[in-house]
């Protein structure tokens, strides 16, 4: 091989490293804004109280307890409670 085609080859070679290291500097300043914001939200908890709430236990009934609106509605129309 001539010096010409090792140069050129040397040369590509380093243009992909740096863009693969400007690439990876990318990444690691997004990291690093997200690592910071969510160090913020932990430490200030009053923002996620929202989140820990607990929410209400809703009771389950079996559906032999159920009672639909339009059998409800007959049975006190039969009852004479209209």
């Amino acid at each position: 091989m001539d010096y010409l085609n090792l140069t050129q080859t040397l040369v590509d070679s380093f243009n992909a490293l740096a863009d693969e290291v400007q690439s990876l500097t990318d990444r690691k300043t997004v990291l690093e804004h997200k690592l910071r914001y969510a160090h913020e939200q932990v430490s200030h908890p009053q923002l996620l109280s929202h989140l820990w709430r607990p929410r209400p236990r809703l009771r389950v009934v079996p559906p032999s307890m159920m009672i639909s609106f339009s059998s409800r509605s007959r049975s006190a129309h039969a009852a004479g409670q209209d």
